[in-house]
Formats: structure tokens, sequence, C-alpha cells
């Protein structure tokens, strides 16, 4: 890894000043043209200075020869502007490497949410720092990147990948020009990365969501159970507690909020090991069709019960079940032997929004249940329009 050396801080250091406007000198030089000019280079051990270097501008005889007029506009386009550039910017001399550990590893990766923040760097740290990472941020263009795309293209990465890698850099390359230590259009812009084909969604017909379910050890059957019949999130159905659950007859308030008769309110995610609000930052109530209140009833009379902080879907320590030990060991087991190996725990939140239109529900009523945030509601649910939910749910279990 290069680093400038520790005195040398590139937007204040007195070795990299603006410097004026420079035209360049064009010279012949045997049959061609030639432009000399000044601009900053980097030697073997990081450290920049500002030297004269020569640059060929095109040939002076021939067919294709330029004129002198002709060698002094091409040079200064093509060369000497851009040293210009580099002189009134000098940031731009500073690597990737060195921009990401100083900058972008700073100022934006805190933000992201921590599975974000875990895949970029993953990302980063495999595909973007060992290509680009020696690179300066001004040398960084779209011939480099799409040879990079070629390559991993070559190498059997999905499309999907690929066009991960190159969002990641552009993000980057965007917090550099954000940061002013590069101007223009970003080199990502004019990539061109390979088609993501998505796969086909798919769902569970109510038939096979109930034999899933039985085929699941019983501490997880009414997980199933809830998140294919009123799609929680995995990291909602991980962070629902027993106060968030009211499976009585009367409306009840926990915490302050009111949880209104046979359901329950979703107002947290447990992700990574860490509780945060919902996805969408807002809590919802969800009315439980009486197979999911039923399967709950069960449950609790199978819990250990440890008060109502307690995780209705808990580990073996009392701690929030661990999402990726029950896909890995339970659900897909179960899902084998049902016929369907492609269920994941999306594919269960995709089957309650196939039987939610199955039902009737309307598109407002769907993303109130789901927690959908792409159109937002004005009101919240009122009791009778709960109750209405809850019945036009209850048919899709009978007609099926």
């Amino acid at each position: 890894m290069n680093h400038l050396p520790s005195a040398v801080h590139l937007w204040d250091d007195a070795l990299m000043r603006k410097k004026g406007e420079q035209r360049g000198t064009v010279r012949l030089r045997g049959d061609s043209w030639h432009v000399s000019f000044r601009q900053w280079e980097r030697d073997a051990d990081g450290n920049v200075s500002w030297k004269r270097v020569e640059r060929r501008v095109g040939p002076a005889t021939g067919k294709e020869k330029l004129s002198l007029r002709s060698a002094q506009r091409v040079a200064y386009d093509e060369h000497v502007s851009k040293a210009n550039t580099q002189s009134v910017n000098p940031g731009s001399m500073l690597t990737l490497q060195q921009f990401y550990d100083s900058r972008y590893a700073v100022d934006c990766l805190p933000l992201l949410a921590k599975n974000t923040r875990q895949a970029k760097r993953s990302i980063i740290a495999c595909h973007i720092l060992p290509t680009f990472g020696g690179m300066a941020l001004k040398d960084i263009g779209v011939r480099h990147i799409q040879m990079v795309i070629a390559a991993k293209q070559e190498a059997g990465y999905s499309s999907q990948t690929i066009t991960h890698v190159r969002n990641c850099l552009s993000a980057i390359l965007r917090h550099a020009r954000r940061q002013g230590y590069i101007t223009g259009q970003l080199a990502t812009e004019d990539v061109l990365t390979p088609e993501v084909h998505h796969r086909e969604k798919r769902a569970l017909t109510i038939e096979q969501l109930r034999m899933l379910s039985e085929e699941m050890p019983l501490r997880w059957r009414a997980l199933v159970l809830m998140m294919g019949r009123h799609g929680l999130r995995v990291g909602e159905a991980a962070g629902l507690r027993w106060k968030d659950v009211n499976l009585t007859d009367q409306a009840i308030i926990s915490d302050g909020e009111l949880i209104r008769p046979n359901g329950i309110l979703v107002r947290s995610n447990w992700t990574a090991a860490e509780r945060k609000s919902p996805k969408n930052g807002k809590t919802r109530y969800v009315p439980l069709v009486a197979e999911t209140w039923v399967a709950l009833m069960l449950h609790l009379e199978r819990t250990k019960w440890n008060g109502t902080e307690q995780p209705v879907f808990a580990g073996h320590t009392g701690a929030p079940m661990d999402a990726h030990n029950i896909l890995a060991r339970s659900l897909k087991t179960a899902a084998k032997r049902i016929g369907a190996p492609w269920v994941t725990w999306h594919v269960l939140r995709h089957t309650s929004s196939t039987l939610a239109d199955l039902s009737g529900l309307t598109i407002a009523e769907k993303q109130k249940i789901l927690g959908h945030s792409t159109a937002e509601m004005s009101t919240h649910y009122t009791h009778p329009e709960a109750e209405r939910v809850r019945q036009a749910m209850e048919h899709v279990g009978r007609v099926n």
C-alpha cells in the first residue's frame, strides 16, 4: 500500500499549492510533434513532485500530418488541460486506497446499516482495492473499469456481483467528487455491465404452506405460518416479543401503544444481533387469522414463560432466533420434503403477498399489512377495517 509522507497534506501542503495556467511548448522531434509541460508525478515511494514531462502529439509528416497550430490545439486538449486541472486539484493524485482509508471509510461506511456496510467492505476488499487501490483517482478511467468487468465476467462471477462491484466503485468516486478530489463525469457512468437476470419470484400455495409448517420442528411451526400468512420479514419475526402480541378479544396497551384484539404489533427488527426499528421506520398492526392464532397459542403453551420481554421465537439461549441457522437446518430440510427446495424466508413473504392478492385485499391494505413503503396511507386502520382484512384473509384458507 502506497502512502504519502506524513508531513504532506494534499489539500494545504506548500508542495501542492496551485500552479498557474500553462499552455505547454510544442516542438518538432524527428517527424512528430511533441509537447512539454509540467504535471504532478508520483515516484515508486509514493512521493509527489512537480516535474516537466514530454508527450507525443501526432505526426508532422505524411497524410495524417498536423500543422503547428493543430498540434498546439491537440496538445492542449489532450495533455496540458488535464495537467492544469490536476494542478488546481492536486488531491486527485491520491490513490484510491488512500482516499478510501482517509475519507470514504470514515465518512460514508459508518452511515450504512450493519449488513450493508459489511457487504460493501467485502466487495471493496475483494474486487476493487486489489485492482484500483494503487491507481491515482485521476487515472481511473472507463477503459480500466471495462477491462476489469470483462475479466470478472470471464472468471465466472455473476452479473449481479459485477454490478455490485461497479456500484461500489461508483460510490467511492462519487464521494471523491463530492469532496472536491476529482471533477466532471464519473468514469463508472459510461461503463457497460452484463444484464442482471432476476430469478422468477415463487410462492407457495396455502396447502404447501401448511405442509411446510407440519414438516418443521414444533418450535418453528408457528413461525412459518406467521411469515407465510402475514408477511413478516424474518428480522421482524425474530424481533417479535410477547408484549407485541395480543391473543385476547380485547384491545390492550403495551409500552404506550395500542394493540387491537387478536393481532400483533410489528415495532422492531432483529438483525445482525441488534434490535432496530422496522425497515420503513414505522410500526404496524397485523390482524391474525384463526390458523395463526391457534398456532401461536400452542406455541405459547410450549414456551417457558420469562416475561413479556421474552422473544416469541427464541433460540436455546433465550435470545432471538438465529434465522440463518433455522434456514439451513430446518426450513431447507422441510422444504425438500414437500418438494419445494427453493423455499427461503423471502419466499414466505412473497407467499403472503400472493395470498393477500387472492383474498381480494386492496393495494393500500396489502401495503399496510406487509409494511411496504412504496405508498403512504393518510390514516391508520380503524378497527372495522382491520376486521375486514382478517375476514378476507380467512377466506383464502377456506376456499383453497
